[in-house]
């Protein structure tokens, strides 16, 4: 158990919901190709080079696609956030980190509600 843990379980038992929902208005504002990149990036576990010839582009762009797209979601849930709770930048700032390595999780129940898949074929 890590030296996180009862900070993050305080934080879940106080502002899930609100997390949450801001997480899905976050990615739900993002575009179509940028939902579809993370969904193949994280849930499928597809690599840049595999993601690149699926949008006929180089490798290098398909790369920056996908960092851009998990920047802007990270942005956008933390201002939608700290727009409903009152919480230091810092703060927020700490607790996703702490949060990253549950992404694909959250992506995975949260996906499906915000549209379907780009055809990237």
């Amino acid at each position: 158990m890590d030296a996180e843990a009862p900070e993050l379980a305080l934080f879940r038992g106080r502002y899930q919901d609100e997390f949450r929902t801001a997480f899905t208005e976050a990615l739900a504002s993002l575009d179509r190709r940028e939902r579809t990149l993370l969904r193949l990036h994280f849930l499928k576990r597809l690599t840049v080079d595999e993601l690149a010839p699926m949008y006929q582009v180089h490798r290098a762009t398909a790369a920056r696609w996908v960092l851009r797209a998990q920047e802007r979601l990270v942005e956008e849930t933390q201002a939608l956030f700290l727009g409903r709770v009152p919480m230091s930048e810092e703060s927020m700032e700490q607790i996703v980190i702490a949060l990253r390595g549950q992404l694909s999780i959250d992506l995975a129940s949260i996906l499906p509600a915000v549209g379907e898949p780009e055809a990237a074929d």
